[in-house]
Order: structure tokens, then C-alpha cells, then sequence
């Protein structure tokens, strides 16, 4: 890392990590408020004072942990990637290795969506920050490695593609649930059912033949 990215991501790193319950809790209150702000007015109105007033506390108090906005939503992205990780985790520790995981992978990436919508829905404009671009790119990698591993779980033809398609899999459920949150209430569960369809065509046409059901 240059000397201009490390500046820049010091800049996007919290000044100090809660560890006391009531510290974690006043950071979440942070980012809890942010992500109101930015579900109702998106990125560009958001100031470090209206966030302690929306989360009920002094401006100061968000110095102690943040140094500036930008870290606040880089945390609020990383916690986003954090519930996705969790989730991998969870499916990758599974002794099942069939394409039932990828409906388990989309159903679970729908409920975080849901959780963090205000991230989610105002995330695409800030990934073109160029602050934000290494915040972004350890984001996706981290995803995109978990992905790999569950794409030799299931049992893909070549192992040595397994990033690419994870990278193609994660682009793919977040775009389509992008898609999803702008349809009526009514055919957002069609949706779901329908990007599973396609998910499972695309990747049974890579399983080896023991694998192929």
C-alpha cells in the first residue's frame, strides 16, 4: 500500500475500538443513526452533528471513535460485509454440499439486505468515491474467497475458476437484490424464487457429474 492509499485509509479507520458493552453499544447507536440518515436523505446531507442528534448524544462522543464521516460509513459498509462473512461461515461449516447451500446463501443475503437497506440501496453511489475504492476492494475479497471455497464445497468441474464464479455470484445476488427492492411488495418473493432458478442453472452446468443433481 502507497503512502497515499495508507493515508487515506487511516482516514477511513476508526480511532478506537469499543470493547466495554456500553461502548459498543454508543458505536452502534452511531451507525444506527447514520443509517437512518441515509435511508432518508442519502450521503449528501450527512454531518458528524446530525448524527450525535439523531443518535441522542453529544458530537464528541463520535470523535472518540471516529475520525470523520467517511470512517463512519466505511464501518457501516463493514459492518454490512461482517453479517455476509458470518453468514458464509455459517453455510461453509454445513456437512451438506449440494446447491440446497445457494438457496440457503440467497435467503440469508436477502435478510441482511433487508437489515442494512440504507446502506444497500445508497451503496453504488459511494463505491465510486475514490476513498472509498480500498474499503471496497477488501469487502469484495473477502466475500469473493468465501465464495470460492463454497464453490469447490458444491463440488465445481474446475476448482481453479472457483473465484472468478464466486466474484460472478456475489456480483450477481447483489445486483438482483438491488433489482428486487424497487418491485412491489407483492413480487419481491417471485423474485427470490426466480434468481434461485437461475443461480442453480448456472452452477449445476459447473458440477462434476456426482455432483450433478
Amino acid at each position: 500500500m502507497n503512502s497515499v492509499a495508507q493515508k487515506t485509509h487511516s482516514q477511513l479507520t476508526q480511532r478506537r475500538r469499543p470493547v466495554q458493552e456500553r461502548s459498543v453499544k454508543r458505536v452502534e447507536r452511531i451507525l444506527d443513526a447514520t443509517a437512518s440518515i441515509v435511508k432518508e436523505d442519502g450521503f449528501t446531507k450527512l454531518t458528524t452533528n446530525l448524527i450525535a442528534q439523531r443518535a441522542g448524544i453529544p458530537v464528541g462522543t463520535i470523535y472518540q471513535f471516529f475520525p470523520n464521516k467517511s470512517a463512519i460509513l466505511a464501518a457501516l459498509e463493514q459492518r454490512v460485509a461482517d453479517k455476509v462473512n458470518n453468514a458464509l461461515d455459517n453455510i461453509l461449516e454445513r456437512d451438506s454440499s449440494n446447491l440446497n447451500l445457494i438457496d440457503e446463501l440467497i435467503d440469508k443475503m436477502a435478510r441482511i439486505w433487508k437489515e442494512e437497506e440504507a446502506v444497500m440501496l445508497n451503496w453504488h453511489a459511494l463505491r465510486m468515491e475514490p476513498q472509498f475504492a480500498t474499503v471496497e476492494e477488501e469487502s469484495f475479497r473477502e466475500v469473493a474467497e468465501r465464495n470460492e471455497r463454497l464453490m469447490i464445497k458444491i463440488g465445481i468441474r474446475q476448482p481453479q475458476n472457483g473465484l472468478l464464479i464466486g466474484s460472478l455470484l456475489q456480483e450477481t445476488i447483489s445486483a438482483q437484490l438491488d433489482f428486487r427492492a424497487k418491485l412491489p411488495e407483492r413480487a419481491q418473493e417471485a423474485a427470490l424464487k426466480e434468481l434461485k432458478r437461475m443461480l442453480r442453472s448456472y452452477l449445476k452446468s459447473h458440477l462434476a457429474p456426482a455432483k450433478d443433481r
